[in-house]
């Protein structure tokens, strides 16, 4: 009895390790109901891009990136990104009124990288 006390009290100090590991299905649906609002938002304004873009923009402008109340194109250089920059405050408002749980405020243009000129 007292060796079992004495190895007791000398292992004691000793942190048990807990449980870290999960199963994969429930992390995936716990991430998945957490970012549920964001995707349901970013796939309605994707939806939305197509729609309220003017055609002859579709080969020259990309949707890069949704964060937040930004949406970021791809254009390519030139007169397109001109264009592009008359049109943004236009396009945030044909979005906004399509899809007004977006949130979107304002679009950023980037040069495309290669032109398809």
């Amino acid at each position: 009895m007292d060796k079992e006390k004495l190895l007791r009290s000398a292992t004691g100090w000793q942190w048990r390790r807990r449980q870290t590991t999960s199963r994969v299905g429930v992390n995936a649906n716990a991430y998945l109901q957490t970012r549920q609002r964001q995707l349901a938002k970013s796939t309605a304004i994707v939806d939305v891009w197509q729609d309220v873009l003017p055609p002859e923009f579709y080969e020259h402008c990309t949707l890069a990136k949704i964060t937040g109340d930004t949406v970021y194109v791809q254009v390519d250089p030139g007169p397109y990104m001109h264009e592009m920059q008359l049109l943004s405050t236009e396009l945030v408002e044909h979005i906004r009124n399509r899809c007004p749980g977006s949130g979107v405020k304002k679009i950023i243009l980037r040069p495309r990288g290669n032109s398809k000129h």
